[in-house]
């Protein structure tokens, strides 16, 4: 999962934390769902510049 990779990444916290935190963080994005609210999701991925991520604006539904 991207949010594990990308907290064991910094080095902040140990893995064994990250687990824990985990285990009980899927359950509840499982049940909460947010993503089914959002108006806009930004996934973070860093796409290096001058490369295209095969989206444009004018792609993109955007609801106010």
């Amino acid at each position: 999962m991207v949010a594990y990779r990308r907290c064991v990444e910094r080095g902040i916290d140990p893995p064994a934390f990250i687990e824990e935190w985990m285990a009980q963080e899927n359950p509840f994005l499982n049940d909460d769902r947010p993503w089914a609210r959002a108006s806009v999701i930004i996934s973070g991925e860093r796409v290096p510049a001058g490369t295209s991520n095969g989206c444009s604006m004018r792609d993109r539904q955007i609801r106010m």
